[in-house]
């Protein structure tokens, strides 16, 4: 097993290729992953280069002798401000290139954005945005992306953003959306439950524990099991983040017919009213 995973960047603004660039030359990115047998193993994330442009990507990408990319972490609007949606473009070109990482599989899409934040209350046409937001997330899904990360998850630009989105998609989550991301996805299939599924909803009941409650609104948040397990124990031990990893595996068993992966988890305890939109967007 590899301990370590290739990255590239896609964006045309340089000053975010320079601050990743900057953050991998001055600062280790490691992430932890979770072996079959509950053991933990550390996989250190390698900057293979960062590009501008589609014909710096493409010659890097059709060289043999480079080293093959795990993930691309593409840009949303690119290759300029005239395209806000090239990243899509981008992204099918990328997987139906051929292209694949050293083990022989499909190079993960990793799309990165701001352009697609999630609208304030007082936004103009706000639940207009809303929809059109949506729509580029699951065009991108639908284009073959495994991630949909905004770079202002937190007070600015932070290389967590995205090394969040990789490790998880490393310990098998098919798809990765953080928090404004999420907030937009949850807001908009809200509305659509409460349009086309409000009856239904309503004769549904399922009681859970306060710390499954409690699970359930970090992953929402885009935590995952262990950063749960530390946020409750203080540094959680090992047999803590087992617990809490447990009691994620039975509430999957319980209300999503065994499926405990935390997007999945999270839809669907929205869709059973266990979590509401005041769960997922308001900061503890």
């Amino acid at each position: 097993m590899r301990d370590y995973i290739n990255i590239i960047v896609i964006d045309d603004e340089s000053l975010i290729r320079k601050s990743i660039a900057y953050e991998f030359s001055h600062n280790k990115q490691e992430i932890t992953v979770a072996a079959k047998d509950d053991t933990f193993y550390t996989k250190e994330i390698r900057l293979l280069g960062t590009f501008g442009t589609k014909s710096e990507l493409f010659d890097f990408l059709d060289n043999p002798d480079n080293e093959k990319p795990d993930y691309a972490l593409v840009d949303m609007q690119f290759p300029s401000q005239a395209e806000p949606t090239g990243g899509i473009t981008l992204t099918k070109e990328i997987l139906g290139g051929g292209y694949t990482n050293r083990d022989g599989e499909d190079i993960k899409i990793v799309i990165i954005t701001s352009r697609f934040d999630y609208p304030s209350d007082d936004e103009i046409n706000r639940d207009q945005k809303i929809k059109e937001i949506n729509k580029v997330i699951v065009d991108s899904l639908v284009a073959g992306a495994n991630a949909f990360v905004s770079k202002n998850a937190t007070e600015g630009f932070e290389i967590e953003n995205f090394t969040r989105a990789i490790a998880c998609l490393e310990r098998g989550e098919k798809y990765y959306f953080n928090h404004p991301v999420l907030q937009t996805l949850v807001e908009s299939a809200s509305d659509y439950v409460q349009q086309n599924f409000y009856s239904l909803k309503q004769c549904m009941h399922y009681d859970v524990t306060m710390r499954e409650r409690e699970l359930l609104i970090g992953l929402a948040r885009g935590e995952t099991a262990i950063q749960v397990a530390n946020r409750i124990y203080g540094k959680a031990d090992d047999s803590q983040i087992k617990s809490i990893q447990n009691l994620q595996r039975a509430l999957a068993e319980r209300i999503n017919n065994g499926d405990n992966k935390a997007s999945a988890l999270v839809a669907r305890a929205i869709f059973l009213g266990i979590l509401t939109e005041d769960d997922v967007y308001k900061k503890s």
